[in-house]
């Protein structure tokens, strides 16, 4: 669940290429101030598992896209979202077919972090 995870993995995207990562602390634990903990983080688009309705709110009023409800390993989840096929993957978690990428970006878990888009 985003809203109680401890860390998140920020990974750097140029042209849809890697350019780094790293795992970054979460230490909020009320909703907003935990969107304000990663806007800070200079968060574009937010990939993620469960999440509550209230953080994501937060999240995208704060210009993040959210990529609800995703689930299998980080690196093919990565992959789809790289080559623009995520919402094509199966990668929903079971019984949450409804909520799609909301706010801006292609798009946990893992974010893209803002002004490394390369367009």
């Amino acid at each position: 669940m985003m809203d109680t995870a401890r860390q998140v993995l920020v990974v750097d995207l140029e042209n849809g290429v890697e350019t780094g990562r790293e795992l970054k602390p979460l230490n909020a634990v009320n909703p907003i101030e935990r969107a304000v903990e990663i806007k800070n983080l200079q968060i574009e688009v937010l990939l993620c598992g469960a999440i509550s309705r209230l953080l994501e709110s937060s999240l995208l009023a704060s210009g993040i896209g959210v990529v609800p409800l995703l689930c299998g390993d980080v690196e093919s989840i990565l992959h789809a979202f790289t080559s623009n096929n995520l919402q094509d993957s199966g990668f929903r978690m079971p019984g949450c077919p409804g909520r799609r990428m909301r706010g801006r970006g292609r798009g946990g878990g893992f974010y893209r972090r803002r002004g490394r888009r390369g367009r």
